[in-house]
Parts: structure tokens; C-alpha cells; sequence
């Protein structure tokens, strides 16, 4: 994923599914490329002084950059911070327990997970 210093709104083409988009969720997380550490987005990293907004339809992903606490959304990528890779978990609906996303994520914490860690999100869905 090559950004250019100062972007604000990454705008990225959702991969190919035979799923509309009411039938599944998105949990995303991004990865530097040599730290074991996934920023779980919407998300934000204090020590960038970055908050990460994530949104999605049924045909593209949106990233949005601002300074940690919101306020200014012209802070934009930090292409040195070495963030260059994006993880995309979808997840049926027919597979969760709850209706909304957040029941989702209420039913997971419930049973130790957390979907802000996407190494737990995996072991879970027996992705790993």
C-alpha cells in the first residue's frame, strides 16, 4: 500500500465478493511492515499523533487521516511511520451471533475475545 506523505483520504476498491454488502461485516487493521503490531481502524495511534477513520460500501473502502484527537483533518499520512499494509476480516452475518456489528462485538468480548486485536480475531475464526 504505497500513500503519499500528507494524504488524508485513502480511497481503496473492496476486493471481489459474491456477497452483498448487507450479508457481512469488515473488521480492519493496519500493519507496519516490520512491527508484529496491528492498529485496529477505526483506530487511532497517540505516538503518530494519527486517528484513523474506516468506512466501507459494497464497492470501495475509505480511510480517513486526522491528528489523534479529531480535530484537524489536514494532518494526513505519515509515509515513514512504515504503516503499508491493510487487513481486511470479513465476516458473514449468518455467522455471528448478534444483528449488529456491535452485539458482534459485544458477544465476542463476552467470550474473551477482542476485535481491536487481530491476532485474537484470527485464532478465533481459525484463521491463523
Amino acid at each position: 500500500m504505497d500513500i503519499t506523505e500528507g494524504t488524508t483520504d485513502i480511497i481503496l476498491d473492496l476486493p471481489t465478493t459474491n456477497l452483498p454488502l448487507e450479508t457481512y461485516y469488515i473488521f480492519a487493521y493496519l500493519k507496519a511492515v516490520n512491527e508484529p503490531v496491528y492498529v485496529p481502524i477505526p483506530g487511532a495511534v497517540k505516538e503518530l499523533d494519527r486517528k484513523f477513520l474506516f468506512y466501507y460500501t459494497d464497492i470501495q473502502i475509505y480511510i480517513g487521516v486526522s491528528n489523534f484527537d479529531g480535530s484537524d483533518l489536514t494532518k494526513g499520512w505519515i509515509a515513514n511511520a512504515g504503516i503499508n499494509e491493510l487487513h481486511l476480516l470479513f465476516v458473514e452475518i449468518s455467522n455471528l451471533t448478534g444483528k449488529t456489528q456491535e452485539d458482534f462485538k459485544t458477544s465476542l468480548k463476552n467470550e474473551g475475545v477482542d476485535t481491536k486485536n487481530y491476532d485474537e480475531m484470527i485464532k478465533y475464526f481459525g484463521l491463523d
